[in-house]
């Protein structure tokens, strides 16, 4: 029985553990402590601060504030960015303060040149060295391996009497250098391989053409005709770029078309784009010409040496390359009839050639540099040429021997153009002077030499004549009457090009509207001749614009040469 009892089911226990949850247990709180407040605490005593708050925007003070409180720094937090009138106390820049010192121009300049170059300068208040160092142990290394001692140039002996003066071998100091001959025999070579090259080739292109028409009777091809000229150096020859030097009629190309017309025009307008681009030159070109009354043909000189003649009307290709130099072309003049025309190259040499057969008819020679040569306009058998010995060398063509020397010019000559119907003619210089001849005088009328004028290396005429331009190495145009009284025009002055010491050409418009000049930029500038204002820039080459030519009977075209070795035609 005890076992019975003691006996009890699952569900009574938990039954059992719930109801003894659910009795409310009676917690008793902590006893409670009084708090005691002292009336008087010990509290640090702070430092007074009288400063007074003031926005830093504002622009009036209502008090009498102290002389601390306005230049104190202002406290809090400050926005970045913000202007702070406070910080600007001690500055007298926006970027900080500047020290006044007394330094030189030049010793200012070269530390701040070197500094930019080399990263490092001299600090002049502490005599030490600003910015990196390790640059100026690179600058020393360089500077002594570039230290070369220099050779000196022996003169020329030819004998043991060389040092006596009775003796006919004396040469003293006026001797030749020893290198001087190296030298040129070295130039001699070059050319001559040069020249024999272009033979072989043309030789080639002559031998393939002819087996060609014999293979091809249909096939109608170009011949080139040579004609060669015995020399010592150059062989004076010309190529013919064509199928027959004539027509049916026995025409050749010097022979105007029907129908073009000499006009001039009433009014010009002014390019806008290039309608054509003449190409065949393998160096620069460096003067153009057009052939007198007609106008049909363009001659072209370039650095390369060669003369070509081209067609400007029908088919505007090459015609004819005239070679005869083996240097640069400096200028070319036509004869007034356009029959011949001068080359004057910096070989020392002018020729004269026939424009139509492309023989050398004559060469002119007197050991010097021509730079420039002009036809007398009322005799076809006198020109002038300027050349490097200061001088004006009058010759004819029939002797082929100097008949006049104007020297008067203190440099090289540059220009030469007739002026007041041709009775006289104006010549510049590198002396910076220009001056006025009568033909056949050998003493200038007139000499104009300024302190501030420079060399002019281009002149040009207006085609009233009552005007000529100088080209000025200061980037500007200058004007001169060219009447009984040669004086500046000080109101027209025309400016806004680069000239960079290139001997840029200059020329007028028919209508004597427009003036245009190139620059060193490879562009084209167009000024009005009333305002002096710029009225248009064409960007027209590469490189330098070294000439330009208004088509005289043509309204609106333009003809352009450069340095990159191409003429271009505008309209």
């Amino acid at each position: 029985m005890e076992l019975l009892l003691q006996y009890t089911s699952d569900e009574e226990d938990n039954n059992n553990v719930n109801n003894n949850n659910n009795k409310e247990v009676d917690i008793k709180p902590p006893p409670f402590k009084k708090i005691k407040i002292d009336p008087k605490p010990l509290v640090t005593k702070l430092e007074e601060d009288d400063s007074i708050y003031e926005k830093e925007t504002s622009k009036s003070v209502y008090y009498n504030p102290q002389y601390k409180n306005l230049y104190m720094p202002l406290k809090g937090p400050t926005k970045p960015g913000s202007y702070n009138s406070f910080e600007m106390l001690d500055k007298n820049c926006w970027t900080g303060k500047i020290d006044e010192d007394n330094v030189s121009d030049i010793d200012f300049s070269s530390q701040f040149h070197k500094f930019e170059q080399y990263g490092y300068t001299n600090d002049p208040e502490n005599n030490t060295i600003i910015g990196n160092k390790d640059n100026v142990m690179n600058e020393l290394e360089i500077k002594k391996t570039k230290k070369k001692k220099r050779k000196r140039k022996k003169r020329k002996r030819n004998s043991d009497s060389v040092n006596d003066p009775s003796s006919e071998d004396y040469l003293g100091p006026w001797a030749e250098y020893d290198e001087v001959k190296i030298l040129e025999q070295r130039y001699i070579k070059e050319n001559q391989i040069e020249i024999n090259e272009e033979n072989e080739n043309d030789n080639n292109e002559q031998n393939i053409n002819n087996n060609n028409n014999n293979n091809n009777n249909n096939e109608q091809e170009e011949e080139e005709v040579s004609v060669v000229i015995e020399s010592n150096l150059v062989e004076e020859r010309s190529i013919f770029h064509g199928k027959e030097e004539k027509d049916y009629l026995g025409r050749t190309y010097m022979h105007c078309p029907s129908y073009i017309k000499p006009d001039v025009p009433n009014k010009c307008y002014i390019p806008k784009k290039r309608i054509h681009t003449w190409k065949g030159h393998t160096k620069g070109v460096n003067v153009i010409r057009l052939i007198p009354d007609t106008c049909h043909l363009l001659l072209s000189g370039g650095l390369d040496g060669k003369i070509k003649l081209w067609d400007v009307y029908t088919n505007r290709r090459v015609l004819r390359t005239f070679i005869g130099h083996d240097i640069g072309v400096k200028d070319l003049c036509f004869a007034p009839d356009g029959r011949t025309f001068l080359s004057a190259s910096l070989d020392r040499s002018v020729k004269l050639w026939d424009a139509e057969t492309g023989t050398c008819i004559q060469k002119f020679k007197n050991g010097k540099t021509p730079y420039c040569v002009k036809y007398y306009p009322e005799d076809p058998n006198e020109f002038l040429g300027g050349y490097s010995d200061k001088k004006i060398h009058q010759f004819d063509i029939r002797t082929g021997e100097g008949v006049q020397e104007y020297d008067r010019h203190l440099g090289a000559v540059n220009t030469i153009t007739f002026i007041d119907k041709n009775r006289r003619f104006v010549t510049t210089s590198d002396d910076k002077s220009i001056r006025i001849w009568e033909y056949n005088i050998p003493v200038d009328a007139l000499m104009i030499s300024e302190p501030y004028m420079h060399s002019m290396p281009s002149v040009a005429v207006s085609p009233n004549g009552k005007w000529f331009a100088c080209q000025s190495l200061d980037n500007q145009i200058i004007i001169y009457s060219a009447g009984d009284r040669v004086r500046l025009d000080s109101k027209k002055c025309f400016k806004g090009h680069l000239v960079d010491s290139f001997a840029c050409q200059i020329s007028f418009s028919p209508d004597g509207q427009y003036i245009i000049s190139g620059d060193a930029e490879g562009r084209l500038f167009i000024w009005d001749w009333r305002t002096n204002r710029v009225f248009r820039k064409l960007h027209c080459h590469d490189q330098v614009t070294i000439g330009c030519l208004w088509h005289p009977y043509e309204s609106s075209k333009v003809i352009t040469c450069s340095w990159d070795g191409s003429i271009h035609y505008w309209d």
